[in-house]
């Protein structure tokens, strides 16, 4: 116990040397850290760290060690205090402004109440001089009478009012003058409060203008003025030394917090006034709210904060049915909403046509992108949700869009969903819309009233190459325009009238948007205007009347012309390419042009043979016996279209009871009647070089080895039928040929006899 009360002793309030002397007398100053410390210091055992009174080096060590340890702590207390201290001056100076506001905010209060006690002294002094006007409007009314009759009475000598009364009449006059009197009082009294009045006016409007000058003033002056809701909340947001108390107010005491739901997008950037801007900064609370970054804009937007990390109300998106919000990204209402948008405006609502939930969350690598709105009531939700103005017509698109799905997923048999083929069939659709020459398909108003879709020709797959990639496409062929009050243009053959868009607005398109032609470009329009890249003149005729031409041109020249066709322009004789034919011929006439090249093809093989019956064109390639030029099965061949026997060695029909040896020699024997019956009926004489011609299944226009060309009925020149610079010449026939008193050409007619090739003909056109 002596031990521990010498150590207690050696570290009291006054330290002493070993000898007794004193050290230091005066007292330290009282501190509560330092009492706490040495509070601290009394509760432990001085025995465990200290082990000799007389170590007086230890104790001064230990000494400076507490000192220093003190000295720490109050210099963070100090540090602490000071800046608790200019927090308070900060408080200070804001609670001075809003003093000096609110002063200023007394003043104008105060000039607003001596405006309006100004205001009704002046109401009550026109209030007096309504009435002080009204008497002497009464009065002057009344001496107007009481003039009136006395000027009756003067001028009516035999009234009785002016028979010896002279004293009335000068009562009467004095009356007179003075009311004049008092009517000339009353004048100057009433103008006297006219100009009053007046006055008064004046200085109210002036003083009502240097009262808005003065509000305007304090506004433009105000720290407070122009801010808006977004600014105050993250003003406070952002302010690094705002606490929330941590004390419950009573009921009393409680101030009524705005609540962000309150606060739509709108009203956060409205601009309040210094008083709503005050009011609203004290009844904001910032922990309700939470600035993030949109992750589609890359803005800072305002949420509200509801027990979680993600908005429950204000910029931000709400979730959507079953997309829950908690697996996606942050994005804005307003993103949100275009990104809604955009899928019923572009061609994404293609995709997937054969589910009922095809909108998708527009929200970048969200991981559950489809949107659980299969119909127009979750849709109007979703909308709604997102604060959209224009419910209605977005309604009316949603829903034309939901059918118009239904009739594309009956109709379109494969259905693409990829993105690309996607862009491409709305890409070529926009121009086309663009240009005029087709219906929105999203318009629900613009369309046809019919039901689009209704039918498979409403659709035509079609391919476009688009960067060297080609797709197979549906082109809505219900939505072109259809305008029956433009302007035509007339065919020069047929005089059918066509609306002219149908030709000179697709050629303006096909130069526009050159990614998208094909041959399905040139088809949409009534003319073929594709062989104007080729002609040099106009193209007026139709495309009806090209195939019709086309058709005739292989009626009247079979195979033989087929490769001759011109173009049916005046004065064209270029001849119509294989692709041009196929684009504007129709199916069955092409089928016949392809097969006439075919075959014409074909009988440049030695062992092909043509069909000599009269009427059947078929033609057909022959098995020879190995080493000889006879086919397999002999010289006997039959038409394996009409069975018609004939003679493969000399093409002629079979020679009957005899082999092609005998039928040789009666040929080459010109004694005999077998050889010049057909020499006779075969052949004829070249009217140039006299040689004998044998014609065959072509037409009547000869060409001889010798190059002389004529007419085959009747030897005429055909440089006289046809001359190479003019028309046709029918009077070039010599007397008795068919062809003089004919419309037919002896190029439209094919065949090795004149009857054979007439009945030929007839087969063809039924006539």
């Amino acid at each position: 116990m002596a031990t521990n009360a010498k150590a207690r002793r050696s570290f009291g309030l006054f330290r002493r040397k070993k000898d007794g002397t004193t050290v230091s007398t005066t007292p330290v100053e009282p501190d509560p850290l330092a009492g706490l410390a040495g509070q601290q210091l009394a509760q432990q055992n001085p025995i465990d760290w200290i082990d000799d009174e007389h170590n007086e080096d230890e104790q001064r060590a230990i000494m400076a060690s507490l000192q220093a340890a003190l000295e720490e702590q109050r210099d963070a207390s100090i540090a602490s205090l000071r800046d608790k201290d200019d927090h308070i001056r900060r408080i200070l100076e804001t609670v001075s402004q809003l003093s000096t506001q609110n002063a200023q905010l007394q003043e104008t209060v105060a000039t607003a109440s001596r405006l309006e006690k100004e205001n009704t002294e002046l109401r009550e002094h026109l209030t007096e001089y309504q009435l002080s006007l009204a008497r002497t409007v009464e009065t002057q009314a009344q001496a107007q009478n009481e003039l009136a009759a006395l000027r009756d009475s003067n001028m009516n000598p035999d009234h009785e009012f002016g028979k010896g009364r002279p004293k009335e009449m000068g009562d009467l006059y004095r009356q007179i003058e003075q009311l004049k009197t008092s009517l000339r009082r009353e004048e100057s009294r009433v103008q006297y409060w006219k100009s009053h009045a007046t006055a008064l006016e004046e200085g109210k409007e002036a003083l009502r203008t240097s009262h808005q000058a003065e509000i305007q003033r304090l506004r433009t002056n105000s720290p407070w003025a122009a801010l808006t809701p977004r600014q105050i909340i993250v003003k406070k947001i952002l302010h690094d030394e705002h606490q929330r108390s941590g004390a419950n107010p009573t009921k009393n005491e409680k101030v009524k917090r705005t609540k962000f739901e309150d606060l739509t997008t709108d009203l956060l950037d409205a601009e309040l006034s210094p008083e709503q801007a005050i009011s609203y900064y004290h009844e904001a609370d910032p922990s309700d709210f939470f600035v993030k970054t949109c992750h589609m804009c890359g803005l800072l937007k305002l949420g509200s904060c509801s027990g979680g990390d993600h908005p429950s109300s204000g910029e931000f998106a709400p979730a959507s049915g079953t997309h829950e919000y908690g697996s996606c990204v942050l994005v804005c209402r307003e993103c949100y909403l275009q990104g809604i948008i955009r899928q019923l405006q572009e061609g994404n609502w293609m995709a997937d046509l054969h589910e009922s939930s095809w909108l998708r969350c527009p929200a970048p690598s969200c991981p559950t992108p489809r949107l659980n709105v299969p119909s127009s009531t979750e849709f109007r939700d979703l909308i709604l949700a997102l604060g959209d103005e224009e419910v209605g017509p977005r309604m009316s698109l949603f829903d034309h869009i939901v059918r118009l799905r239904s009739s594309l997923a009956e109709l379109w048999a494969y259905p693409y969903s990829d993105e690309t083929t996607i862009g491409v069939v709305f890409s070529l659709h926009e121009s086309l819309i663009k240009e005029g020459l087709m219906f929105s398909i999203q318009d629900p108003d613009v369309l046809p009233s019919k039901q689009l879709f209704s039918d498979p020709n409403d659709l035509e797959m079609i391919e476009v190459e688009v960067d060297s990639t080609l797709f197979s496409i549906p082109l809505f062929v219900s939505l072109f325009r259809k305008d029956a009050a433009q302007a035509t243009q007339e065919c020069l053959y047929c005089a059918e009238e066509f609306p002219e868009s149908q030709s000179t607005s697709w050629r303006g398109w096909a130069t526009a948007y050159p990614q998208f032609c094909g041959e399905w470009v040139w088809k949409r329009s009534d003319f073929p205007n594709k062989l104007g890249l080729a002609c040099s003149h106009e193209i007026d005729f139709c495309t009806g009347c090209l195939d019709r031409h086309i058709k005739a041109k292989l009626d009247d020249d079979g195979k033989a012309g087929c490769e001759k066709i011109a173009c049916p322009g005046a004065d064209c004789r270029r001849p119509l390419d294989y692709e041009e034919i196929r684009l504007y011929a129709k199916d069955e006439t092409f089928a016949t042009y392809d097969q006439y090249l075919n075959l014409n093809a074909l009988s440049q093989f030695p062992n092909f043979r043509w069909c000599l019956k009269a009427g059947c064109h078929n033609g057909q390639l022959y098995e020879l016996q190995d080493g000889t030029d006879v086919p397999e099965g002999g010289p006997l061949i039959q038409c394996g279209e009409c069975d018609f026997q004939m003679c493969y060695t000399h093409s002629v029909p079979w020679h009957k009871g005899q082999n092609c040896k005998q039928y040789t020699s009666d040929r080459m024997d010109p004694n005999s009647d077998l050889s010049r019956a057909w020499i006779d009926s075969n052949t004829k004489k070249c009217p140039s070089c006299k040689t004998s011609i044998n014609k065959g299944n072509a037409c009547f226009h000869m060409t001889c080895n010798c190059r002389f060309e004529f007419c085959w009925i009747c030897l005429a020149d055909w440089k006289l039928i046809h001359p190479s610079s003019g028309p046709y010449n029918q009077n070039a026939h010599k007397e008795g040929c068919y062809f003089r008193t004919s419309d037919v050409e002896p190029t439209q007619l094919a065949g090795t006899t004149l009857d054979a090739a007439l009945e030929r003909r007839r087969n063809r056109t039924g006539t």
